[in-house]
């Protein structure tokens, strides 16, 4: 797996949030994450603080429009039912795990169980891309 800033589309990102759990990078249709190696990601410390600077950034209030794509570069853990606190107040139009460890297939499973919508889960960052791009593809035509 590579991080976002060695892939052909880091020009292409619109804003980048940098905080010391991880990087945030928007684009104009989709947001990348990557968290640092053994934060615990919760609602209310972290992925808050980055929904409020998002906002703020792109002045949309929702994030219907974007695919969140998880790069999973180290591993972290989330509380999967902070996805319903999530849920309460947001939607995003699809949710991509990119992860080649066991533990990222029992996280995909687990967050499964509480985010309601498919995960798409994908082993490479180029593949994520790629399935994003020709998506927006679709959607721009």
């Amino acid at each position: 797996m590579v991080s976002i800033k060695d892939t052909f589309l880091y020009d292409e990102v619109q804003k980048e949030f940098n905080y010391s759990f991880g990087n945030f990078y928007i684009f104009k249709k989709f947001i990348v994450s990557e968290i640092n190696e053994g934060v615990c990601l919760t609602w209310e410390n972290k992925a808050e603080c980055f929904v409020k600077d998002f906002i703020n950034f792109t002045g949309v209030s929702n994030f219907n429009n974007y695919t969140y794509i998880s790069n999973r570069l180290y591993e972290y853990c989330i509380v999967p039912s902070d996805w319903l606190k999530f849920r309460k107040l947001y939607k995003i139009k699809s949710y991509c795990i990119v992860s080649k460890e066991k533990v990222g297939k029992l996280s995909y499973l687990v967050e499964s169980l509480f985010y309601p919508d498919k995960i798409k889960r994908f082993h490479s960052t180029y593949t994520a891309l790629n399935w994003v791009k020709n998506e927006l593809k679709g959607v721009e035509a």
